[in-house]
């Protein structure tokens, strides 16, 4: 998980003690303009802000997007995770009568 990796590089880093120091997992975009995705995000973090201070049941997991140009940029990958790539692999293998995510988290 990612907390064992954080934790090893926490350990190997001359800054890790340093408060506020974190370790946040990237992903390199090319060729797509993260621009509008940013935009989203920004969107996507203000309901969370407002969801939390409601008190609501309904969770977000807000995600940091720096464009870097404009056909570029990085996108956090947030941790502990599934893709809908590897999913997409497990419904083929599971060979299920419906292929959605309901059907998918039913079986799990």
């Amino acid at each position: 998980p990612w907390s064992d990796q954080l934790s090893r590089v926490r350990a190997n880093s001359p800054y890790g003690e340093t408060p506020g120091w974190d370790l946040i997992s990237f992903i390199v975009k090319s060729g797509d303009d993260l621009r509008q995705e940013q935009f989203a995000m920004q969107l996507i973090e203000m309901f969370h802000e407002m969801f939390r201070s409601a008190r609501t049941r309904l969770w977000l997991r807000p995600y940091k997007i720096v464009p870097t140009s404009s056909d570029s940029g990085l996108i956090e990958a947030v941790p502990d995770t599934v893709s809908l790539h590897s999913l997409r692999d497990k419904f083929a293998e599971m060979r299920l009568p419906e292929q959605s995510l309901a059907a998918y988290f039913r079986v799990q």
